[in-house]
């Protein structure tokens, strides 16, 4: 409710300011943080009544994870960066609304370094846990979905640059963007769950050691 009402609140300061790209950044981003709690509660709602948190994988990967997540995290806020920089601003009583004072160009390398980041991390998480058969069934999934949005994400990125950023695509990529987001949060999520309180002693614990390779059979 809280988050609803600052959201009201930041609209009708996007309005009185002008359509003022800091304000507009926080807008969109207030919305980000709206979503991924609405993808927190929907998961919640299903846990059993008394359960309680069990980690689905060992405590270095769920770090690995969660810093995926942190760089998808600054992937979008550099993202509103480059969308408050660039040319399709609106307009005020046919005058032209203040931007970010920097270079379109210079806003989008940082931003791309913020997505390769993550896509690094990502290829990186799934380099640590290829041989851990254990260990990757619970992420994969949710590793496959964010690893998919996130290369169309880039792809869209980079034809709307180099095709002198058309307003339709910006719409598409904002549009991904929230995808994108909420498959982070997603993935992060899944490195718990919860179990009832019945069946908690029942859940072996999460190995933080990688898992033996078979002994080979002699021949």
């Amino acid at each position: 409710m809280v988050g609803v009402l600052g959201q009201a609140i930041l609209g009708a300061i996007v309005v009185w300011s002008h359509l003022n790209p800091v304000a507009v950044q926080g807008h969109f981003l207030l919305s980000m943080a709206l979503m991924a709690d609405a993808l927190v509660l929907h998961r919640r709602a299903a846990r059993p009544d008394g359960g309680r948190p069990e980690p689905t994988v060992p405590a270095p990967i769920r770090r690995h994870v969660w810093a995926t997540t942190a760089a998808t995290a600054v992937a979008l806020v550099t993202g509103t960066v480059v969308t408050g920089a660039g040319p399709h601003s609106g307009s005020v009583d046919g005058d032209p609304v203040r931007r970010f004072g920097l270079a379109v160009s210079s806003a989008a390398r940082i931003h791309s370094l913020a997505v390769w980041t993550t896509i690094v991390l990502l290829l990186a998480l799934a380099w640590r846990i290829r041989n851990r058969p254990d260990v990757r069934r619970p992420i994969e999934s949710a590793m496959t979905v964010l690893g998919a949005l996130a290369l169309v994400q880039g792809a869209i990125g980079y034809i709307q640059y180099f095709s002198g950023v058309p307003i339709v695509l910006v719409a598409i990529h904002v549009g991904f963007a929230t995808g994108v987001w909420l498959a982070a949060v997603n993935l992060g999520l899944c490195t718990t769950r919860v179990v009832a309180a019945a069946d908690a002693d029942a859940v072996p614990a999460v190995s933080s050691a990688p898992t033996p390779a078979p002994l080979a059979t002699p021949t």
